[in-house]
């Protein structure tokens, strides 16, 4: 399939170079429902580089104090992964994943996260955490079997195990995290705007006004404390069909927060309607208009905000896609911030 992919990318290069096509055209013709089902296809994994394998085989050999033969093991890159690249390695009989830190790249998790982790062996929300080798920013976790959730298979029951899944990692103890940073949703934006110099980039000046109401909104909002995921998109999670379980990974974002904008996140980053958010939000137990509801649609947005910056930080059609797609929301919903006479709706 990716070659279909491409085909149709160099097309539109061709009619773009053809008929003078403008770059905002073409950008259009791609946030049509057909074209941004292509765009969503899953390409295949890269090989493993000699280089990366090299490195692998010496984080185990530190770590188990074993000398392991390269030819007797195998190597697979796992796909996905937008801060790590991610390795399942098989030898003696084991499967391991190990997740090493792009260059350039930082990640929230640091020893107390992985300390608190190894904590929780045995514990069926997560795989078993086993190192953590600082110096070459390599984690490691035992392999667990599932799949990535698609986001054409996502139904009512799916959304309940969701739910049900969410609401046992926000009601763990938090007792022996507590005194771990909090995540804050709205420094972790206000830092993305700031450390990758988007003013530079030409924010939309509406999205700054929304972006200055919007976090407005949150000073007031109830305070809530949980162990949170605070980056779950559907392919951080492994699912279990024969036992109709969900395991949460990429874990570098675990920490305190509000377990609010576990949810709101997830409906914006896995394009859940409004129909789909409702159930959900039931079957963790929050009924529709409530406070709690009305909050989670403002967590949403945050995470919508969020992925306007990520995307307006790099060049390319697709990226200028992803940013129009997510402004738009902002725009649609915060018109009544430029309108007179507006009012506010949580959709």
């Amino acid at each position: 399939m990716p070659h279909i992919l491409f085909l149709g990318l160099f097309s539109l290069f061709l009619l773009k170079q053809v008929y003078s096509f403008t770059e905002d055209a073409v950008v259009g013709y791609l946030t049509t429902p057909f074209l941004e089902k292509i765009l969503s296809i899953e390409p295949f994994a890269e090989p493993v580089t000699l280089e990366e394998r090299a490195v692998l085989v010496n984080v185990l050999n530190r770590q188990y104090g074993i000398k392991l033969d390269q030819t007797t093991m195998v190597f697979q890159r796992l796909l996905g992964g937008y801060v790590n690249d991610t390795f399942k390695v098989d030898f003696n009989h084991r499967s391991v994943v190990l997740r090493r830190l792009k260059p350039n790249k930082y990640t929230f998790a640091d020893n107390q996260t992985f300390q608190y982790l190894k904590s929780l062996k045995g514990n069926p929300l997560f795989p078993e955490f086993l190192f953590f080798d600082e110096a070459l920013g390599i984690s490691a976790f035992a392999y667990v079997p599932g799949r990535h959730i698609r986001a054409d298979e996502i139904d009512c029951e799916l959304l309940e195990t969701i739910a049900v899944t969410l609401k046992k990692l926000h009601s763990m103890d938090i007792a022996d995290f507590v005194k771990h940073r909090p995540f804050n949703p709205i420094a972790f934006v206000d830092k993305k705007v700031s450390h990758y110099k988007l003013k530079e980039k030409g924010i939309i000046k509406e999205i700054s006004m929304i972006h200055q109401h919007l976090f407005g909104q949150l000073a007031g909002i109830t305070p809530r404390q949980a162990l949170c995921h605070n980056d779950f998109f559907l392919n951080n999670a492994l699912y279990n069909q024969a036992t109709k379980q969900l395991i949460f990974v990429d874990l570098d974002n675990l920490a305190i927060g509000n377990p609010l904008f576990d949810l709101g996140s997830l409906i914006s980053w896995n394009d859940l309607d409004k129909q789909q958010a409702k159930v959900l939000l039931e079957a963790y137990g929050i009924p529709e208009l409530s406070e709690a509801y009305n909050e989670v649609y403002l967590f949403k947005d945050v995470a919508d905000l969020h992925e306007y910056y990520i995307h307006l930080r790099y060049d390319g059609i697709f990226n200028k896609m992803m940013a129009l797609k997510y402004s738009e929301r902002l725009l649609n919903k915060y018109q009544f911030l430029f309108t007179p006479n507006k009012v506010s709706t949580f959709s």
